[in-house]
């Protein structure tokens, strides 16, 4: 399974969302992102204990992503829409796309935003169970 990039969440992922995903909030430029917040979030899917991987499916991958982003706030601004964007560059580039619009995924966002961290494993399986009840494949 293919990871996102730091390349491919500023030059895809933040290009797409600044342009696409405006809601009269303008995003701040990339480089002002907190220092290795987004590097963290982006790794969070592919976390291994003792030589095995805690989330081995791409749709538990998929809500980590989407969770971590907007948990982990690297951004001044436009989290939300960044988790939206880097969820729809992680399914391209593994050759899934989902069926849901970028509204309702942003709608998403404002719920995982709105949660609780205690209520973390409990977000992520529901947004788990929701990735993968929309996920179809691309050639």
């Amino acid at each position: 399974m293919k990871k996102v990039t730091i390349q491919d969440a500023e030059y895809v992922a933040y290009k797409s969302a600044t342009a696409l995903m405006d809601y009269g909030e303008p995003m701040p430029d990339f480089e002002t992102r907190y220092p290795g917040k987004l590097e963290a979030s982006l790794e969070a899917s592919f976390t291994y204990i003792s030589g095995k991987y805690v989330y081995w499916t791409l749709p538990h991958r998929a809500a980590v992503y989407f969770y971590s982003i907007i948990k982990n706030h690297p951004f001044e601004n436009g989290n939300k829409r960044m988790a939206v964007m880097i969820l729809l560059v992680f399914l391209f580039v593994n050759k899934k796309w989902i069926t849901i619009s970028a509204d309702d995924l942003y709608v998403l966002a404002k719920d995982v935003a709105k949660s609780s961290a205690q209520d973390r494993e409990t977000v992520i399986l529901s947004l788990k169970k929701e990735i993968k009840s929309h996920l179809i494949k691309i050639k």
